[in-house]
């Protein structure tokens, strides 16, 4: 399917959007631009939901707020989510991800004693 999506949402880069695209396009074989909500269902792995994989969340949770998600799209589209809404969606997950790893930042770094102009050692990440 040749999408007429603008090429850049909220930040998003040409390259995730291709890369999510791409994905759709595989449930979509005849580029209606529109995929029945219960193919997604079904195929949806939500093992690899990031809340998931970390232990925060059970799949069934996951997979049921991955449909919730879709619902709105699928009522106005007799049953099928459309790309701008899968798109969207895989954003939103992202700007999820990257926030996560942003309030994780410091499990990152290693923390080291650092000795200071006095005798005080104060920990600082370094």
């Amino acid at each position: 399917m040749n999408s007429t999506l603008p090429k850049k949402q909220l930040g998003y880069s040409q390259q995730r959007q291709s890369i999510v695209e791409a994905a759709f396009n595989k449930f979509d074989p005849t580029g209606s631009g529109r995929v029945p909500l219960a193919v997604l269902t079904e195929a949806y792995c939500a093992e690899k939901h990031p809340h998931v994989s970390q232990g925060d969340m059970a799949p069934a949770v996951a997979a049921r707020a991955m449909t919730n998600a879709f619902t709105p799209s699928a009522k106005q589209h007799s049953g099928s989510v459309a790309v701008e809404d899968f798109v969207l969606f895989h954003e939103r997950m992202s700007a999820e991800v990257d926030e996560m790893q942003i309030r994780n930042a410091d499990a990152y770094f290693k923390k080291k004693k650092k000795q200071h102009s006095g005798s005080v050692a104060v920990e600082d990440f370094v």
